[in-house]
């Protein structure tokens, strides 16, 4: 899970605006009501990566508006993070065989194939919990690391 932060004016990680899945190492997909929130503007944004094995912190290069399919924003990393990717669910004819095979659609699936594949990931989201719960370690990396450093409590 990507947790995705505000940056502010000075370059500190500022609260967090919700979450994202990572669905290639420097490409997430916001969930909802960040992907709403993102598609009205640019803003500065910073990801926490957290999973069994590690923690990152990753600047968002730019986070994109799918024209087509605006509730699908695609956030840039400015690296690639080391943690587990979530595949996206794409369907297309890989069997030879099939009468309706495209060898093109073998190698690589179409723009709308991608972003049906796209929308059924982002259905499967996990609700954004409550406000007033606010962050817990696993949704909060950036917390996890300050506490590693001995710099929170």
């Amino acid at each position: 899970m990507v947790a995705v932060y505000v940056v502010g004016d000075g370059g500190g990680t500022g609260g967090r605006l919700g979450r994202a899945t990572l669905v290639e190492p420097d490409t997430a997909l916001a969930h909802p009501p960040l992907n709403r929130a993102l598609a009205d503007g640019p803003r500065s944004l910073r990801a926490g990566i957290a999973w069994p094995d590690g923690v990152e912190v990753i600047d968002v290069v730019a986070a994109h508006v799918l024209p087509d399919a605006p509730e699908l924003v695609v956030l840039e990393l400015a690296g690639e993070s080391a943690a587990p990717t979530t595949g996206t669910p794409v369907d297309h004819i890989t069997d030879p065989l099939d009468p309706g095979f495209d060898p093109a659609a073998f190698l690589a699936p179409s723009r709308e194939q991608v972003i049906a594949g796209l929308r059924r990931l982002l259905a499967r989201a996990p609700e954004e919990p409550p406000p007033d719960l606010g962050p817990t370690p696993v949704d909060d990396p950036i917390r996890i690391v300050l506490r590693a450093l001995g710099l929170r409590p």
